[in-house]
C-alpha cells in the first residue's frame, strides 16, 4: 500500500504537463512563431513565457504565455504608439491570415492548433535589454517586466528548497483552481517564492500543510513585482477577496494537517487539490 508520502507526490506528480503535452505546446508555438516572423515583423522575437516557461504550468495545457517581441525596425513608431492602436494593428494582421484574437488587459487570446494562448506583444526598452514594456489597457500606457528576472528567481528559489518549491507551486495553483480561482496564478507563484525563502519543507506532507498556512497569512499583505519593475503583482485585490484567499487557505492548511493520520489520504488530497489528474 502506498504511503501518504507516496500519495502526495504522485499527485503533486500528474499535475505537471507531460512530455506530450509540452511538446505539443513547444510545435504550436514554433509553427506560430514562424507565421508571425514571416508575415509581418521579420525581426521580432517570438518565445514562451509565462508558468510553462517556468515549469509550474498544470494540467490541463491552456492560457500558454507567447511573448512577441515587436522590433523597432518594423514598428518604428512603436514608442508613440497607444497600447490599444498596437493591439488592434496586430489583431488585424492576425485576422489576415485567419488567425482571430480577441484583445485583452496585457494580451492578444488566440486559439491555434487547439491551444489556447496568450500572445503578449511587448517591445525591448533598450537602456536594459533585458526589461520588456507591455501594454495595459487599464492604464493605457506600456508597463515594464522582466521575464528573465522571475524565471531566475524560480530556479533559485527552486534549488534552494531541495526541488520541492515548483510541485508545491503547481499544488497551490492546482488548490486554486479547485476552489474558484480566488488568486491569480502568478500572484501565488510569486508568495510561494516568498514564503519558502528559507529552507525546505522535510516532508510532502509538511510541505503541502505550510505552504496554505504561510500563504493564509501572506495574502493579506500586498506583494511587489519580484524584478522590481512592473506594478504589484496582486494591485486589483481588494482588502474583502483577501480575507476571502485568506480562510479558504487557512480551512485548506487544517485539512492538509490531517493528512498524515487519515486512512485515505487521497479523498483529502482530492480535496484539497482537486481531483488527480490521469
Amino acid at each position: 500500500m502506498a504511503t501518504v508520502e507516496q500519495r502526495i507526490n504522485d499527485h503533486l506528480t500528474a499535475l505537471n504537463l507531460s512530455p506530450e503535452e509540452r511538446a505539443r505546446a513547444k510545435a504550436a508555438a514554433n509553427e506560430l512563431n514562424v507565421l508571425l516572423r514571416r508575415d509581418f515583423d521579420p525581426q521580432g522575437e517570438v518565445r514562451q513565457g509565462g508558468s510553462l516557461q517556468r515549469g509550474t504550468a498544470i494540467k490541463p495545457l491552456k492560457d500558454v504565455d507567447l511573448l512577441v517581441v515587436l522590433s523597432e525596425k518594423n514598428f518604428p513608431t512603436l514608442r508613440s504608439l497607444s497600447p490599444d492602436e498596437v493591439m488592434r494593428a496586430i489583431q488585424a494582421k492576425l485576422s489576415a491570415l485567419s488567425l482571430p484574437a480577441r484583445v485583452q488587459n496585457r494580451s492578444l487570446g488566440l486559439n491555434f492548433k487547439n491551444i489556447p494562448f496568450d500572445l503578449v506583444l511587448c517591445w525591448r526598452d533598450s537602456p536594459e535589454s533585458h526589461v520588456l514594456r507591455l501594454p495595459d489597457l487599464g492604464r493605457n500606457s506600456w508597463l515594464k517586466t522582466n521575464p528573465a528576472e522571475h524565471n531566475r528567481l524560480g530556479d533559485e528559489r527552486d534549488k534552494a528548497c531541495n526541488q520541492r518549491l515548483r510541485p508545491l507551486i503547481r499544488g497551490m495553483k492546482a488548490w486554486n483552481v479547485a476552489h474558484g480561482k480566488p488568486l491569480r496564478s502568478f500572484h501565488i507563484e510569486v508568495m510561494m517564492w516568498e514564503v519558502w525563502k528559507d529552507g525546505a519543507p522535510k516532508t510532502w506532507a509538511e510541505g503541502l500543510q505550510l505552504s496554505f498556512s504561510r500563504l493564509a497569512d501572506r495574502v493579506l499583505r500586498q506583494t511587489a513585482d519580484p524584478a522590481g519593475k512592473g506594478p504589484k503583482v496582486d494591485e486589483d485585490v481588494t482588502d474583502a477577496q483577501r480575507a476571502h484567499a485568506s480562510r479558504l487557505l487557512h480551512a485548506a492548511a487544517a485539512l492538509a494537517g490531517t493528512l498524515p493520520a487519515v486512512p485515505d489520504p487521497q479523498a483529502v488530497l482530492n480535496r484539497l487539490l482537486g481531483t488527480k489528474p490521469a
